[in-house]
């Protein structure tokens, strides 16, 4: 729950600084360590199929791909 409440501080404080102008945005995000945030989140989030019953190699490859492109390490 608590992960649940940071992540979303994180998304709405992100939100909000859409109305900045991009490099001083991109310097916010980084002083806050959104970067690092969302890289934490694409490994979880790639962990988490290992809790998916009935996996077959295509999903997996489909799950990871998915995950590479929104979350590049």
């Amino acid at each position: 729950m608590r992960m649940a409440i940071y992540s979303l501080a994180i998304w709405l404080t992100a939100a909000s600084a859409w109305a900045v102008e991009p490099p001083k945005m991109r310097e916010l995000l980084t002083v806050m360590g959104f970067d690092v945030a969302i890289g934490a989140t694409g490994h979880n989030i790639r962990n988490l199929k290992e809790n998916i019953e009935g996996r077959t190699s295509e999903f997996d490859e489909v799950w990871d791909r998915t995950v590479d492109e929104f979350f590049p390490e």
